[in-house]
């Protein structure tokens, strides 16, 4: 079984990892224990078997849900754990569920220890300090490897989620409320964290100049909070654009991307989900780690602020850096990928 009780982007990264699990030992059943708001991107999805949601509040343990859910676990005895996100809360479910192989990454993120280490009895070093920076679907994937004996495979196929009909009737009911047959183009303007946001005015050029040249269509996706952001992007371009903020539920997002032809984010969970389609996919890194937090897209493009791949000694990788990250950078990465 594994724990992954942190964002949405950090559960999509695990996947690489059971694919690799599941590969090698295919006749294991899987089990995720995540968060609620992610639980239901997971249902039916052909790596896992069982999806448990553990609803929780950081730095306060819950002893009487803790303990029924350690009962549930320990009553399926699983033979193992692995400890994606390194959270003790997973390590003292895992331990009071008696798995008796419980293991553990660490070193990622900057986290050189464990603050229980009695809770795992297996704990790999997945970053040593001199190591370069790697994607965290692979330090996850290296995790399952190192435990098991395996090598670990950058390029597994990862199938993609699940959607039920009615996520993809929602997608299409939205379509088609755009004018127009142009490109179709997704938005997300902004994230959780405000480092790192963009310019709305830069959006409102880039999509002026993409409606130019290619009569493109355009919607917003985020949080119901972020529909005024969507609709002053709309008065700043003076053309219609989808304010869709609030209306999806994240498989429909799912759908929505999937059935788009490009999409435009910054560093937020929207690139990770538009990763798990087809969908050709532009990120804007302003302040985070291109490396460890690229979304796992077949087709995409990462573009970052200089200042960005320096603190994390990328300066030489193969990103592209930018000064300050300007329209015309996020064009020219849009039209190469449409």
């Amino acid at each position: 079984m594994g724990f992954q009780l942190k964002n949405l982007g950090d559960v999509l990264m695990t996947l690489p990892a059971l694919a690799l699990l599941k590969k090698h030992r295919p006749k294991a059943g899987v089990t995720m224990v995540v968060r609620p708001q992610t639980a239901q991107l997971l249902e039916n999805h052909p790596l896992i078997d069982e999806v448990i949601s553990h609803s929780f509040q950081p730095r306060k343990l819950n002893t009487l849900k803790t303990m029924r859910l350690a009962k549930k676990l320990r009553q399926s005895r699983f033979s193992a754990a692995f400890h994606f996100d390194g959270q003790q809360r997973g390590g003292i479910l895992a331990l009071l569920a008696r798995i008796p192989f419980r293991s553990v990454g660490v070193g990622l993120l900057g986290v050189s220890g464990l603050k229980r280490p009695f809770l795992y009895n297996q704990k790999i070093l997945l970053r040593p300090v001199s190591a370069p920076w790697e994607s965290l679907a692979l330090s996850h994937q290296r995790l399952v490897a190192l435990s098991l004996g395996l090598e670990v495979e950058p390029d597994i196929p990862v199938p993609g989620l699940t959607l039920p009909p009615a996520a993809l009737e929602k997608a299409q009911s939205l379509i088609q409320t755009l004018p127009g047959n142009g490109p179709l183009i997704g938005l997300t303007l902004k994230g959780r964290q405000r480092e790192k946001s963009w310019p709305l005015e830069y959006w409102a050029e880039v999509a002026t100049v993409l409606k130019e040249r290619l009569k493109a269509r355009f919607y917003v996706t985020g949080e119901e909070s972020d529909k005024v952001l969507a609709v002053t992007l709309a008065q700043l371009v003076g053309f219609d654009i989808g304010n869709f903020c609030g209306l999806t539920s994240l498989r429909e997002f799912v759908a929505l991307a999937g059935a788009s032809d490009l999409f435009l984010t910054i560093d937020t969970g929207s690139a990770h989900l538009v990763s798990t389609t087809s969908t050709p996919l532009v990120t804007i890194f302003t302040a985070t780690n291109p490396v460890q937090w690229g979304p796992l897209a077949r087709k995409q493009a990462r573009i970052c602020y200089h200042w960005a791949l320096a603190r994390f000694g990328l300066e030489r990788g193969p990103f592209i850096g930018c000064p300050v990250v300007k329209p015309p950078d996020v064009i020219k990465a849009a039209l190469s990928l449409l």
